[in-house]
């Protein structure tokens, strides 16, 4: 019996199945745009800040440029299928898991299980919502990881705690030369997030859907660049949304003929 699952991402252990059903549907431009600006800025490093059951990094694992992919996940559940997921690959040596969550400052906080693979998990706020509390350990990124001067792409995902994860990263963020993807629902959140990074010489480059990205300052002859990557896989994107509604229509008008074949009339007992 087949125990994984093969995707264009990667292999996946079975459990995964519902988690990347949800990825396919509603991120693979975004991860495939992901790794291919760390291609094309020959990144030397990728941070995963709220990495679930792993498939940007598992993604991005493949690239030869990259020496070293950090994975945060603080979510039990999910930490023990992103170890898995990782055991799974070729590239395993080159990920490294960490068990934790990342915010402005460290020591215990709640955190809020909807449910055990759910990408709305996080960090307790006075909007959360309803699911079981429990507490982990937070650090800063600043004192995590004290690598500087590499080409690195970051990628943040912790529902609405953005602002606290860059705060905690500001001397990282300043000492390298990094592409940041910001994931954010909450406009008054994606305003602060763009002000600090704008204080910290970054420049807000795009928004994709709700993924705000930004470049240090030293990659600035690089955005054309970055910007035809993301284009091209907005492109494919919205070609696959029309196929895929094409598709349901021809289904539709199929499934109303044989309706109508079958020559339905209304049940009398119905009347």
């Amino acid at each position: 019996m087949q125990d994984t699952i093969n995707t264009i991402f990667g292999s996946f252990s079975l459990e995964s199945k519902k988690r990347l059903d949800l990825t396919f549907d509603y991120e693979t431009c975004a991860i495939r745009s992901f790794r291919e600006v760390a291609a094309f800025l020959e990144a030397t490093q990728v941070v995963d800040i709220g990495a679930n059951i792993g498939v940007y990094s598992i993604y991005a694992s493949s690239l030869p440029n990259l020496r070293q992919i950090h994975a945060f996940e603080p979510a039990p559940e999910a930490f023990k299928l992103l170890k898995k997921n990782i055991a799974l690959q070729t590239t395993a040596s080159k990920i490294r898991a960490y068990d934790l969550a990342l915010s402005s400052q460290a020591g215990q906080v709640q955190f809020n299980l909807v449910s055990p693979l759910s990408g709305a998990n996080g960090i307790v706020t006075a909007a959360a919502k309803s699911g079981e509390v429990i507490r982990i350990q937070a650090k800063r990124l600043d004192d995590v990881l004290s690598f500087s001067r590499e080409k690195v792409c970051v990628k943040i995902d912790v529902e609405g705690h953005e602002f606290a994860v860059l705060s905690g990263a500001i001397a990282f963020l300043q000492s390298n030369q990094c592409y940041v993807q910001v994931e954010s629902l909450r406009p008054s959140t994606v305003a602060d997030v763009q002000r600090l990074m704008k204080e910290i010489g970054y420049s807000h480059i795009f928004s994709l859907q709700n993924d705000h990205l930004f470049v240090h300052s030293t990659l600035q002859a690089d955005i054309k660049s970055l910007l035809d990557i993301i284009a091209k896989h907005l492109a494919q994107d919205l070609h696959d949304l029309t196929e895929l509604r094409l598709e349901k229509r021809r289904l539709a008008a199929e499934a109303k003929k044989l309706w109508q074949t079958a020559g339905y009339r209304r049940d009398p007992l119905l009347s």
